[in-house]
């Protein structure tokens, strides 16, 4: 389709809306009327070769111009005209590129934040554009965040190179990923603080030509080389720091440290270093204990001194081995009281549970306790009531809670118009999981060494992948009138803990290290919410939990009486596993409610220790019944299917026994020439 050297007059919005091109689209050499490309324009459309503008006065392009456009090779910007800040942020957003996308000779002046976001291609090729600055916004994001560069002929290339930016804000490659970056013959001098962490994972990190400070890039680090008058501690090149190696050149059994962080190597302009002496020696007073960073140099100071101090060892030592005893005894004391209380809680417990284990029914329990011996479930059962006393020692934290929980949740089913919406929304739900297929879900699996790079690893695709997410969510949201809460993310700590208390340490089991909470006033709001969600294209959804179901959850006793429905979606790109909560606004207000109990604990604090000493209580109790139990009927099913191969060989072996015997009785009936009745041996051999 070819329009090239044309002069457009007038270009709508959706001209070209949903247009398939089984060749190339040429548009090289064309100008635009002055507003541009407009929003939509080339929403929809399908390109099957290549999309050039090359050599067009473009003049504008607005926000979703191409809008789920597809082009299948590259699409070409080569020597156009733009005015200044002329390309919109998210201008290409939805846009696949599956070859290269290139501005070469363009000139773009300044990217502006998000300018590319939502693009997704091969290679996006900028050399020769001009360019300025790489600007950032309030919420620190630069012109790449949210763009998706993704592997197809090549490694996913960003090239910068032959440009004029001067300086790299510490924000500007957020949402890089791994690529490889070219940044060669800039006139690169500052290069702020931190400005490295966005491309620490890039393939390849080029920018050691044509600039005066550059970095270089191994398999674990970047180093920078800083052009004089910028310093830097290796990763960034700045005017305004001070480096406490040259303020510590001259000193003597010390050093000069940064008052408000440690470990940096370096003071802020307009900072202070302070002095501080080794063990055993003091500050002399001709030392400058308190020295300014100055536009990139420490105020003139004297050479810091520190002089051997003598001191009364003795006295000194006397008084503290007299307060370290007295601690020590104290301590001791303190463990004796506890080690009591828990023997005491312990033999409360074990008296109950004997009393307990005299009346119990083992039938009431698992059939899979038929798999152990009689001792084993003597033990069992033992431990089954000992387990249900933590549970119910536990419950006690969050008594007060269940009971607001359980009120919520009455007035919610005795409202007419809720409880008419909560049959919509259980029907929606059900219809749903029917489609779903029965899986251990699990996150992607990754080539990492050991489990906090396989953590790290996780949280860059998650950083990368999820913001696209939130953006077609926000849109369900303000359709259906829900309110979006992002929590933080899952410490480490926590999925460490998780990992070994419920999943025998295995951290691709953990499906909820992002979470997003979503708050609806009505039920039928929450039907609607899912409903848009199963017609998503990016995302598919694995689980639902439901404790909205009366059927299903009447008395949700393992979260206190709180209630919500938990959708696991798996996003299709990269198959990572994302939670999305779905809140009743009544019940949520009590669960994110800031009163304090008398011992200073917030609703949701009480909840996490009540969920600590349940997961402790099952490890304790239950945990190795949950392995023996599987490993016993493992090999009851080996078992079970070796004697089944046995007996079929047997039976084979018997066939073709019988089978033989019959062909041998036929020749000879044959040449006889007599027949007698042989049903009984046909019968036989079948």
């Amino acid at each position: 389709f070819d329009l090239s050297q044309a002069k457009i007059k007038y270009l709508e919005p959706g001209s070209f809306v949903n247009m398939s091109v089984g060749g190339s689209l040429l548009m090289a050499n064309v100008i635009f009327p002055p507003n541009g490309i407009q929003e939509s324009t080339f929403s929809g459309s399908v390109v099957r070769m290549h999309m050039v503008f090359q050599g067009s006065t473009v003049n504008k392009i607005g926000v979703n111009s191409f809008r789920d456009t597809v082009v299948f090779g590259d699409m070409d910007w080569k020597d156009c005209n733009f005015i200044e800040n002329g390309i919109q942020p998210a201008s290409f957003n939805e846009l696949n590129v599956f070859g290269a996308i290139r501005f070469t000779g363009s000139k773009l002046w300044t990217l502006l934040p998000k300018q590319f976001f939502g693009l997704r291609a091969n290679i996006l090729d900028l050399d020769s554009c001009g360019i300025q600055s790489l600007a950032t916004n309030a919420e620190n994001q630069g012109p790449f965040y949210g763009l998706a560069l993704v592997a197809a002929k090549y490694f996913p290339v960003l090239n910068l190179s032959n440009n004029n930016i001067t300086q790299l804000h510490t924000y500007a490659f957020t949402g890089a990923g791994s690529w490889e970056i070219f940044l060669q013959n800039n006139s690169l001098t500052l290069l702020d603080y931190g400005w490295t962490e966005s491309v620490l994972t890039a393939i390849d990190l080029q920018m050691d030509e044509g600039n005066p400070s550059y970095c270089v890039k191994n398999t674990t680090n970047i180093s920078c080389t800083c052009y004089p008058p910028t310093r830097g501690t290796g990763t960034f090149c700045d005017v305004g720091h001070c480096l406490l190696s040259s303020a510590n050149v001259q000193t003597s059994f010390g050093r000069y440290k940064s008052e408000n962080s440690e470990g940096l190597g370096f003071v802020e302009n307009g900072g202070f270093a302070v002095a501080e002496c080794n063990h055993k020696y003091k500050l002399e007073e001709s030392s400058t204990y308190r020295i300014q960073c100055q536009g990139g140099e420490f105020q003139k100071h004297p050479p810091l001194v520190c002089s051997y101090e003598k001191i009364d060892w003795r006295t000194i030592g006397e008084v503290l081995g007299g307060v370290f005893a007295t601690l020590i005894f104290l301590f001791s004391l303190y463990t004796i009281k506890l080690q009591q209380n828990a023997l005491k809680l312990e033999r409360i417990r074990t008296e109950k549970a004997n009393e307990a284990l005299k009346n119990a029914n083992v039938s009431e329990f698992p059939i899979e306790i038929n798999y152990l011996s009689s001792a084993q479930k003597e033990e069992y059962v033992l431990n089954r009531i000992q387990y249900s006393a933590a549970l119910q020692d536990a419950s006690f934290i969050i008594a007060q809670d269940e009971l607001n929980y359980r009120k919520a949740w009455a007035a919610l089913l005795q409202d007419k118009q809720h409880a008419s919406d909560l049959v919509i929304l259980d029907n929606t739900e059900s219809r749903i999981s029917q489609g779903l297929k029965e899986e251990i879900v699990r996150q992607p699996t990754l080539s990492c060494k050991d489990s906090a790079e396989y953590i790290a690893s996780l949280r860059v695709m998650f950083n990368e992948s999820v913001p696209s997410l939130d953006e077609e969510l926000k849109m369900i949201c303000v359709k259906v009138n829900c309110e979006l809460v992002i929590g933080t993310p899952k410490g480490n700590d926590r999925i460490f803990e998780k990992a070994e208390l419920c999943y025998d340490g295995h951290l691709q089991r953990i499906s909820d290290y992002v979470r997003r909470s979503y708050v609806f006033v009505k039920f039928s709001e929450m039907a609607e919410f899912l409903k848009r969600l199963n017609k998503l294209k990016t995302i598919e959804i694995i689980r639902i939990k439901n404790r909205f179901s009366f059927e299903k959850y009447k008395h949700v006793k393992d979260t206190g009486g709180y209630r919500d429905l938990q959708v696991l979606v798996r996003i299709k790109a990269n198959r990572l596993l994302v939670e999305l909560q779905l809140h009743i606004k009544p019940i949520y207000d009590i669960k994110v409610g800031k009163e304090m109990d008398g011992a200073g604990l917030t609703g949701h604090n009480r909840y996490i220790l009540f969920r600590s000493q349940k997961e402790k209580a099952y490890q304790l109790y239950m945990y190795k019944w949950h392995r023996m139990i599987e490993q016993a009927k493992q090999d009851a099913e080996l078992e079970n299917s070796q004697r089944f191969r046995k007996n079929s060989s047997k039976s084979r072996w018997s066939r073709s026994e019988k089978k033989e015997e019959l062909k041998t009785l036929l020749l000879t009936t044959q040449s006889s020439g007599s027949y007698p009745d042989v049903s009984y041996a046909e019968e036989n051999a079948v």
